[in-house]
């Protein structure tokens, strides 16, 4: 939900600069930024995944 607020505000700030053709340089930072957000919660989410699936080999072993 923070992002999108951070979106918003960063849309305000920098789209009429964007839509004119400037500050390109920050956009592309704003972009490699998000890049590395979304990969951050893609790992997170993988390592969520691979916790699940090693308690089910676990408990499988128990049987």
């Amino acid at each position: 939900m923070l992002i999108l607020i951070f979106r918003r505000q960063l849309w305000k700030k920098f789209g009429l600069h964007f839509l004119m053709g400037g500050e390109s340089l920050m956009w592309q930072q704003y972009g490699v930024i998000s890049l590395l957000y979304l990969k951050h919660k893609f790992q997170i989410h993988i390592h969520k995944l691979w916790q699940k699936e090693q308690i089910f080999t676990e408990s499988k072993e128990h049987y």
